[in-house]
């Protein structure tokens, strides 16, 4: 096995230790594992803003507040990551969210 990918498997136990401690409400080891995947989750969620038309003066607020929704939906199901057979970083990238509402302009204003 080459170094880099020992080293993504070692992170990857690591990331799933800290999901099992989330789970039994050890709030550092949640932000230990919100440090270290919360890039690759606002990544994902600013490319389905943009996938979905969302305006560019809007796109940083509608990514960040779905990967505010991300994480506390990651938080109130951490107990499910152990029996999902994914990467901690697929199982937080798949997560179903909450349905929210949605956002157009209309006239300059902000609708729901």
């Amino acid at each position: 096995m080459s170094a880099p990918v020992a080293n993504r498997e070692a992170f990857g136990r690591g990331l799933a230790d800290e999901l099992l401690r989330s789970a039994g409400g050890d709030v550092q080891a949640f932000l230990r594992f919100y440090d270290a995947t919360c890039a690759r989750a606002f990544a994902l969620e600013l490319a389905r803003a943009r996938s979905r038309g969302v305006p560019s003066a809007r796109l940083q607020d509608a990514a960040a507040r779905a990967t505010e929704a991300r994480f506390v939906e990651a938080w109130r199901v951490a107990g499910g990551h152990q029996g999902s057979g994914l990467s901690p970083v697929a199982w937080l990238l798949t997560l179903p969210l909450p349905a929210a509402p949605v956002v157009r302009e209309r006239r300059g204003a902000i609708c729901a």
